[in-house]
Formats: C-alpha cells, sequence, structure tokens
C-alpha cells in the first residue's frame, strides 16, 4: 500500500472509531468480550422474540409474567397501536428526522396503581410477531435505567467496556442499524425540584426505524418526545365488574343485580391495584364480597382505598404467615425490581433473627414468599432453572410499608439494606469481571443508602459509598462523584483518618476527570493535609505518593509546569526509597507523568528520558506481563511516538506509533478512544511522511 492510500485508510479507521462516540477525554478502554451472533433484527430469522436467549442463557423477553385477570382497555391498547403502527402494521414506513428515521413513542401518564406497566406489558405480547426485540427497561432513575440499558447492549454483542457512554452509543447504533424494536421505558420518574425528566435524554436513543412506549406519572415534559401522549385512568364500572368477577371467582355470592361488585368498585375508585389486592383477599380467604366491603370505611379518596386494601391484605398475611412481613419490610428499602434470592440467602446472618432464620430453611421461606405473591404484595420471577429467581414489589406498596414502621422499625430495616447491599457488593469493583454485578446492585444501592437513618451505622455505608464510587470510577462514570462526596460527609469526624484522606483523593481523581481543576487540586491537598498529621506507614506512604502524583497531572493542565514537576518529584522520591517493596506499577505512573510535564514544556528529550524510565520499571517481562501492563507500556510507545513527532523524527515516531496501534487494537478495539487518539496521529505521521 502506498503512502497515499495508507494515509487515507488510516484517517478512515479513525473516523470510524470517532464518529458517534460520546466519551469523556483521556478514557482508557477495557478488554473486549465477544457476544452472541444476533441477527440483523436481533434475532435469529424467523424466531419470536420470546425464543431468543442472552449469550448466558437468559431470555431476552423481561416481560412481567401474564396475568389471567387482565379486562378492558380495547380502545387504550389501539391508542397505542394507532401512536407505534410504522412498527406493528407498515415496518419501514418510519418517522424521520432531516432524512434519518426516529423512534415512534406513546407515553402512558397516570396515578400509581392504574395499571401502566401491566398495560405496556400486555400491549409487548399482543405484538410480539411485530417486533424483532422487545425489551422492558425499567426507567424509576438514571441507575436503574443505565443498568437496563448497558445489559441490553451486551445482550445484542456489544462488547463490555469501562466507559458507560462508549457502550451506551455503540447500542444507539445498533438500534440505528437494526430496525423493528420495540422498548418499554416503565415507571419513569421525574426528578428535582420542577419535577421534570429531562434527565431522561441520556438515556434515549435519537435515531432507529423502532418504538418507545413509555409509562410514567409525570404528566408534563413529553410534547417535544411524542403527540401520542395520553392519560391512563381507572377502570370503567363494567371493565372493573368484569376484572373483579374473574379475580373473586365468586360471582355465586353477588346479588342478582350485581351491586355488591359495583358498591365494592366504587369504594375502591375501580383503581386496578386497589381491585387486584382486594380480589386476591377474597379469593384466598373465602369470604364473600359482601363481607369484605364490611371491612372497608364507608367514604374514602382513591389514596386511601389503596391504604385501605393493603392494610387488610397485610392483616391476613400476619395471620397466614406471621414472619411474611418482614420481607415486605426489607424490600420496602431496597429497589423495587429484581431483589436477588441468592443474596438473601448469602447473606442471612446479617438480617434481622426473624429473617435470618427464614433465610436458612428454604420451605419456610418459600411458604413467606408465596402468601405476600397470593395477595398481591410481591411479585416473583424466575426458577432458579435457568433465570435466577428475583423479587419485586410495587413502588406504592414500599411507601405503604415503611409508613407503618415507627422509627425504631425504620432504622433497623433500613439498615438491614444496607448491610445486605454492602456485604453483596463486589469488594474489587474496580475490576472488569465486577462490572455487572456492579452494575445490577447500583439501585438497590441508590435506594437503600437514600433511606437510611445513618444511626450509629456509618461504617458500613462509607464503606458501600466507597465501593459504588471506585466502580462508576473505573468506568469514568460523572456519577462517582456524588458518592465520593457523599462518602466524605459522611466521614467527617469519623473513622479512620486515612480512609478520610483515601476519600479526598478519590474525588480529586473523579473531578479531574472532569476538568473541575481548581476543585480537584483543592480536594487533593485536603488528602495530603491529613496524611500529613497520621504516623508515617506503608499505607500513608503509598496515599501520599499517590496524592502528589495525582496533584502533578492536575497542575500540569493548569500550565503550572514547575509546580507540577516538583509534585510528581515527591512521589518519585516516595517510590524510589520504599517502591521495590510494593506491588505494581504505580512507581512507572509516576515516571510517565513527569514525561508528560516535561513534553507540555517543550522538553522534549527529557520528556523521552522519562518515558523511557518508566518502561524499564514495569515489572516482569514483556512476553509474561499482565494485560493492563502490556497496555500501559503501548501508552508509554504512544507517548514516546507523539515526542518524537514533535522533533521531526517521522521514522521514528510511525514505528512507535504502529506498535501502540497494534496492542490498543487487539486489546480494546478500534472504537476505543485511546485507539483512535493513535491511529488519528499515525495517519499525520504518514501523510506528512507522503507530503515529503
Amino acid at each position: 500500500m502506498d503512502d497515499g492510500r495508507e494515509w487515507l485508510w488510516l484517517v478512515g479507521c479513525v473516523c470510524a472509531a470517532l464518529t458517534g462516540v460520546v466519551t469523556l477525554p483521556g478514557v482508557m478502554g477495557g478488554p473486549r468480550h465477544s457476544a452472541a451472533p444476533v441477527s440483523a433484527h436481533g434475532t435469529a430469522h424467523g424466531v419470536r422474540p420470546t425464543e431468543v436467549s442472552a449469550p448466558d442463557g437468559r431470555p431476552l423477553l423481561n416481560l412481567p409474567p401474564p396475568t389471567a385477570f387482565f379486562t378492558g382497555r380495547e380502545a387504550e391498547l389501539e391508542r397505542i397501536t394507532e401512536a407505534l403502527s410504522p412498527w406493528s402494521r407498515h415496518r419501514g414506513t418510519a418517522h424521520r428526522l432531516n432524512g434519518r428515521p426516529t423512534p415512534a413513542v406513546c407515553v402512558l401518564h397516570g396515578m400509581g396503581g392504574v395499571g401502566k406497566s401491566q398495560l405496556a406489558a400486555k400491549f409487548a405480547r399482543d405484538h410480539l410477531d411485530d417486533f424483532s426485540l422487545v425489551r422492558r427497561l425499567v426507567a424509576s432513575g438514571p441507575e436503574c435505567l443505565q443498568a437496563d440499558l448497558l445489559e441490553l447492549a451486551l445482550w445484542v454483542g456489544v462488547p463490555e467496556h469501562e466507559n458507560k457512554q462508549l457502550m451506551l452509543g455503540r447500542l444507539w447504533a445498533w438500534l440505528r442499524d437494526n430496525p423493528g424494536w420495540l422498548l418499554i421505558y416503565d415507571d419513569v420518574q421525574a426528578t428535582g425540584d420542577d419535577g421534570t425528566v429531562d434527565w431522561l435524554g441520556r438515556f434515549w436513543p435519537e435515531e432507529g426505524d423502532g418504538a418507545i412506549l413509555v409509562t410514567t406519572q409525570a404528566r408534563e415534559g413529553w410534547s417535544h418526545r411524542s403527540r401520542h401522549v395520553f392519560q391512563l385512568r381507572p377502570l370503567s364500572p363494567a371493565e372493573g365488574t368484569q376484572f373483579l368477577v374473574l379475580r373473586t371467582e365468586c360471582l355465586a355470592d353477588v346479588t342478582d343485580d350485581g351491586s355488591d361488585l359495583t358498591t365494592l368498585g366504587t369504594l375502591l375508585g375501580w383503581l386496578p391495584l386497589a381491585l387486584e389486592q382486594a380480589g386476591a383477599y377474597i379469593s384466598d380467604s373465602g369470604i364473600s364480597i359482601e363481607e369484605y366491603i364490611g371491612h372497608l370505611p364507608e367514604r374514602m379518596d382513591i389514596q386511601g382505598a389503596i391504604g385501605e386494601t393493603f392494610a387488610l391484605a397485610l392483616e391476613r398475611v400476619r395471620a397466614l404467615e406471621p414472619g411474611a412481613e418482614d420481607l415486605l419490610r426489607l424490600f420496602a428499602f431496597l429497589g423495587s425490581e429484581a431483589v436477588p434470592r441468592d443474596m438473601l440467602f448469602r447473606h442471612s446472618a446479617l438480617l434481622p433473627e426473624s429473617m435470618r432464620l427464614a433465610a436458612s430453611n428454604s420451605p419456610e421461606f418459600d411458604r413467606r414468599v408465596l402468601a405476600l405473591v397470593r395477595h398481591s404484595l410481591l411479585t416473583r420471577t424466575g426458577d432458579n432453572r435457568g433465570e435466577p429467581v428475583a423479587y419485586g414489589i410495587h413502588p406504592v406498596v414500599q411507601i405503604r410499608v415503611r409508613e407503618t414502621l415507627d422509627a425504631a422499625a425504620r432504622l433497623q430495616w433500613s439498615r438491614a439494606a444496607v448491610r445486605l447491599v454492602e456485604a453483596e457488593f463486589p469488594y474489587e469493583p474496580q475490576l472488569f469481571a465486577s462490572w455487572t454485578a456492579c452494575e445490577r446492585l447500583t439501585p438497590h444501592v441508590e435506594a437503600a443508602t437514600q433511606l437510611l437513618p445513618y444511626g450509629d451505622d456509618r461504617g458500613t455505608i462509607v464503606r458501600l459509598l466507597h465501593r459504588v464510587g471506585l466502580y462508576h470510577a473505573a468506568r469514568r462514570d460523572p456519577r462517582a462523584k456524588g458518592f465520593f462526596e457523599r462518602e466524605l460527609a459522611l466521614r467527617a469526624g469519623y473513622g479512620d483518618r486515612l480512609d478520610l484522606a483515601r476519600a479526598h483523593r478519590c474525588l480529586a481523581d473523579t473531578l479531574f476527570v472532569l476538568a473541575q481543576l481548581a476543585q480537584a487540586e483543592e480536594e487533593c491537598r485536603r488528602a495530603l493535609q491529613v496524611c500529613e498529621t497520621e504516623p508515617l506507614g506503608d499505607r500513608n506512604l503509598r496515599l501520599q505518593a499517590s496524592c502528589h502524583q495525582l496533584l502533578g497531572g492536575i497542575l500540569r493542565e493548569q500550565v503550572r509546569f514547575d509546580e507540577a514537576l516538583e509534585a510528581v518529584g515527591r512521589a518519585t522520591a516516595i517510590y524510589r526509597e520504599h517502591g521495590d517493596q510494593w506491588p505494581g506499577i504505580d512507581w512507572a505512573e509516576a515516571e510517565q507523568e513527569t514525561g508528560q510535564i516535561h513534553r507540555n514544556a517543550g522538553r522534549l528529550r527529557d520528556a523521552d528520558g522519562c518515558y523511557r524510565r518508566a518502561d524499564a520499571l514495569v515489572p516482569g517481562r514483556p512476553s509474561q506481563e499482565p494485560a493492563e501492563h502490556q497496555v500501559f507500556r503501548a501508552m508509554l510507545k504512544r507517548d514516546r511516538g507523539i515526542t518524537a513527532m514533535d522533533r521531526g523524527d517521522l521514522a521514528e515516531a510511525e514505528e512507535l506509533l504502529r506498535e501502540a496501534l497494534e496492542v490498543l487494537r487487539n486489546h480494546r478495539g478500534w472504537d476505543d478512544f485511546e485507539t483512535a487518539q493513535i491511529g488519528k496521529f499515525l495517519a499525520d505521521v504518514v501523510r506528512r511522511q507522503a507530503a515529503d
């Protein structure tokens, strides 16, 4: 290949890698993993979505289990069908913006308990044959929605990567290129003081020949996304009566004119959640509708109806399985979806005594779950054969459960939830192998830590917040900042001082990545101040060295090169005296940072010498070292190549950049930011050589 053609080829590769990729500067990707092949429509040809499995064998379809009691809603189903008709009837006649297809969108809004999620699931099941891929996404908050989107990305073949935004960008590209999908954004919650859903934009595919069905309690904020926005109201009397007949199975007890059904439905405002709980109670207890009505107040509003049916259901569960209520109390302080059964059994020693005994006796535990499921207070998915068993609880039920607890009980169960999640959350969250588990647990972390009255259990929560922050930092997720800030607020005047310094240092690193340099410098100096007040030892010295090295990078970005060299020099001095005793490449990274400072200051020969010393400090032999060491050596070759290019030594620059590109391409792929940047530099070198 001649120089001109090679230059064009490199430019093409770089453009393909960078186009449409949203990432943060300085992000380095993780190892690529292959996923099970998926056809252009996300399924094997001729296969229904229900039959498609993920690479790990789990089904892609994740709708709630179908109910035998779904009644009515024909008009609402027709409206949804009409809104999404380009996908269900005329595949390919897409909505278009600037010539590109955009998803058809329908938004269902309404109060909690009105049946939005069940209606969305009913529509999806009725139209499985019309879509190539159907996926429900829990959208009650950014954590839940991002976790589900990343899981979907893996299932359609997007490689795992440390940069979540890059993975989402690849998912958006897949949705753009593969038509006929349906995504259900379930239970979108408004956030902030103004109660908006603006946060949703980061997790929304703007292009693609597919459909999005939203369920939400938020009335406003949808006009720019769809003209198909309508309110879901309670059932009509006719629909509600039919539902009660099916659910209670006691039509023989109803008066000839059906007045008992009408009276019950009217009292409950024809609200599906209240009707479901009432019907479950009547069916399980065998009492008549008239007797059930006798338990209700003569007058109540629609929210009172939910409270009354919940109270009656809970009272009966207490009589049948006295310990079952403890499950509800625990689940009230976790995320409302996908509470893993295995987690409860693995860490049963951390639960209150009544639950601890049940979790050590599987039949007793399952009886309690069954009692709650029968009374529509809990849902259960999975069978422990293919899909792991998990539990869910309606957000309205969570609120009602918490309202029944006094201050002592709230502290007891919120503390149990935090301890449970902390024990389950991976101990080394920065490792690639831990990421899937971390992402799935993050919604439970959010729920448990927000609802905890901290009391005397700060140790558990600060450990959990720190590890969650490390996970998000490893994936260059800006949310790491919030977790470290919460950790620091709780550590003030509490616990180990070096842990406090470590938290300041982690926050500084996150602020550095976010280019908030003044704040990053302030946090880094705070960490050093804490370290200087503590006794010296290996742990303190390593932390000080790490802080000085980070401070050098922060000062370098502020073009304060002399101060930066002084800071990194302190780190290097510590490593020179103690580094042989410490595993890893910290010392080598400090030398690399020194080289970056010299290069930015225009001292190119000094920079090259630092990069060479850094390479010599990497432990082990190149042929037998771990992947992260190989990548680090490649990044050093990148740095030396750029330095050679700045000196005008294009032949050396080309050789070094080619070697670096080969390693990065093999480990991270072309669409990694760092790989693409090396390709860009190499393309520039080849162009300049061709011009000469």
